[in-house]
């Protein structure tokens, strides 16, 4: 779709990271994103060619780590006050994470379609159980991941360690 090649992440060489060894990831990955002024939209495309698609799960928040996975990692607040992570499985399961309360659960969709290559998965964020100040500028800090169930890996697009979900490597 034309609409999601504005929001295109970088994803050139090295953009992706194995967490664990650290070394590029050997399963391709593109993220989408884009927003409006209610939304954020992330997208993926997530392909793994020779390995298979694990997709068990079918309740939300429940199982998380167990299928493979896509997700994205938001901090909208000075030096991580505010920290987010939304995650979606082939299927579309949905798991939220959130350092305000370990009780986060707020309404947001996801939807995942498998094909023969891999795995695509779309992500809608509403803004507002984000807690985003009004008004003024705002520096956000946005971390994509993945995780390979059959393999065991989980990758980072290009990693840093103030946006890690998972104490790896």
């Amino acid at each position: 779709d034309p609409a999601w090649a504005v929001g295109k992440v970088p994803d050139g060489e090295g953009a992706w990271e194995n967490v664990t060894t650290r070394a590029p990831s050997r399963y391709p990955t593109t993220a989408y994103l884009l927003y409006d002024d209610t939304n954020l939209y992330v997208g993926f495309k997530a392909y793994q060619d020779g390995v298979p698609i694990t997709a068990t799960q079918t309740t939300n928040d429940v199982g998380f780590g167990v299928d493979d996975f896509v997700g994205v990692g938001i901090v909208n607040g000075g030096g991580g006050s505010q920290a987010y992570y939304f995650e979606a499985t082939p299927r579309g399961v949905r798991y939220e994470q959130s350092n305000e309360n370990v009780r986060f659960r707020p309404r947001w969709t996801a939807a995942g379609k498998m094909s023969s290559h891999g795995w695509s998965a779309m992500l809608v964020i509403p803004l507002n159980v984000l807690r985003v100040a009004n008004g003024g500028k705002q520096t956000w800090r946005v971390q994509f991941v993945r995780q390979v169930a059959a393999s065991g890996e989980h990758l980072s697009w290009v990693w840093n360690p103030i946006m890690g979900d998972s104490s790896s490597g």
